[in-house]
C-alpha cells in the first residue's frame, strides 16, 4: 500500500492541472474527500490548478466545485473518489483528461483508471485522503489546511452512519484516524455532527410519510415506492427525496430495507438498498449499480424494473 500511494504522490507532485471528481448524487464522503484532497494539494503545492468538477453547491460545511470548460482536462490529472464504476462518475468529461487515478472503498466490481487504490477494509474514502496525506507527508513533507480536518471528519462520521457502521475489524484503525482529525482539527464534533444531521421540516414529514407507507411482502423485508405523483404532494424535488432509505431502518425481524424514488421527467428510478447483514451490492451491481456490501444502489428505467429488484430481494431474503 506504502508504495501505491508513493507512487499517487509521484503523479499529484508532476502534474500542473489536477481535476477531482466523485460520484453521481454525492454525498459527504465523495465530497468531503475530494475537498480534502484539493486543500491539501493547493496548500502544498499553491502554483498547481486544482478543481472539483460538478460545479456542486449548497452543502452545508463544503464549498462550491467548480465549473469548468471542455479543455480544462487537456493534459490533467484526473482523481476520482468513492466512486466503483466508471457510470457513475460525476461530469464524464473525466475520459478526456491525460491519467486517470481512482481512490475508493467499495468492491472493485469494474474496475477503470490508470492507477487504483481500492480499500474495502476502509470505513470511509475520506479515511483513505487522510491516510494519503499522512503517508505522503513521510515524503514531502505535505501541508494540511485546518478546513481539511473538518472534510475529513465530515465523510468519516456520515459513511460509518454516525459510527454505528463500524465492523470490529475497522474499529481500531478507524476511531484512531478520527480520533486524530478531531484532535487536529479547529471544530466541535457535536456542532458538526449536528450541522450535518440537522433537516427541514418536510423532510421530518417526509420521513413519517416513508414510516407510514412502507410495504412488507415478507417479515424479513420492507421497501417503499415514491412515485412523481406522490413527490408533487408531499412538495419535494427528487434530490430531496432520495437518500432517506435508513427512514425505515430498525424494524424487529427486518434484513433489508429498500427505497425506490422517481426521478421525473427521465422517469428513471432510484434504487437504494441498505442490509443489516446480507450483501446487496453484487444485487446492485446486476442492475448497473454498485456500493458497500450493506449499503448500495442502482439506477432504474422503470417500475418494471423495480419489480425485478423486489423479486430478486424476495429471494436474497428467503435465502
Amino acid at each position: 500500500m506504502e508504495e501505491l500511494i508513493y507512487q499517487i504522490w509521484l503523479k499529484i507532485a508532476a502534474y500542473q492541472v489536477i481535476i477531482l471528481h466523485y460520484h453521481v448524487l454525492p454525498d459527504y464522503d465523495a465530497l468531503g474527500s475530494v475537498f480534502a484532497l484539493q486543500a491539501i494539494i493547493r496548500a502544498t503545492w499553491p502554483s498547481k490548478e486544482v478543481y472539483v468538477a460538478g460545479g456542486v453547491s449548497g452543502w452545508d460545511l463544503l464549498p462550491p466545485g467548480d465549473i469548468l470548460e471542455d479543455s480544462c482536462w487537456s493534459g490533467a490529472l484526473v482523481i476520482i473518489c468513492d466512486c466503483s464504476n466508471k457510470e457513475r462518475v460525476e461530469d464524464q468529461r473525466y475520459l478526456k483528461g491525460d491519467l486517470v487515478i481512482k481512490i475508493d472503498h467499495h468492491r472493485d466490481f469494474q474496475p477503470f483508471g490508470n492507477l487504483v487504490w481500492v480499500d474495502t477494509t476502509m470505513v470511509a474514502t475520506a479515511e483513505m485522503i487522510y491516510l494519503l496525506y499522512l503517508y505522503g507527508d513521510a515524503h514531502y513533507p505535505l501541508q494540511i489546511p485546518q478546513e481539511a480536518y473538518l472534510y475529513h471528519f465530515a465523510g468519516m462520521v456520515t459513511d460509518s452512519g454516525n459510527f454505528r457502521f463500524v465492523e470490529k475489524e475497522q474499529a481500531a484503525r478507524f476511531y484512531r484516524h478520527a480520533s486524530q482529525v478531531v484532535a487536529a482539527g479547529n471544530f466541535s464534533p457535536r456542532e458538526v455532527m449536528s450541522q450535518i444531521f440537522q433537516q427541514d421540516e418536510k423532510i421530518l414529514r417526509y420521513r413519517g410519510y416513508l414510516m407510514n407507507s412502507f410495504i412488507r411482502p415478507v417479515p424479513s423485508l420492507v421497501y417503499a415506492k415514491v412515485d412523481a405523483v406522490n413527490l408533487e404532494q408531499l412538495e419535494l424535488s427528487w434530490q430531496e427525496a432520495v437518500g432517506h432509505v435508513n427512514s425505515l431502518m430498525g424494524i424487529k425481524g427486518v434484513l433489508v430495507w429498500a427505497l425506490f424514488v422517481e426521478e421525473p421527467p427521465e422517469r428513471r428510478i432510484l434504487c437504494e438498498l441498505r442490509s443489516g447483514g446480507l450483501v446487496v451490492n453484487e444485487l446492485a451491481y446486476t442492475f448497473g449499480g454498485g456500493g458497500h456490501p450493506l449499503a448500495s444502489g442502482c439506477s432504474l428505467t422503470g417500475w418494471q424494473q423495480v419489480d425485478e429488484v423486489i423479486a430478486a430481494l424476495h429471494k436474497l431474503v428467503s435465502g
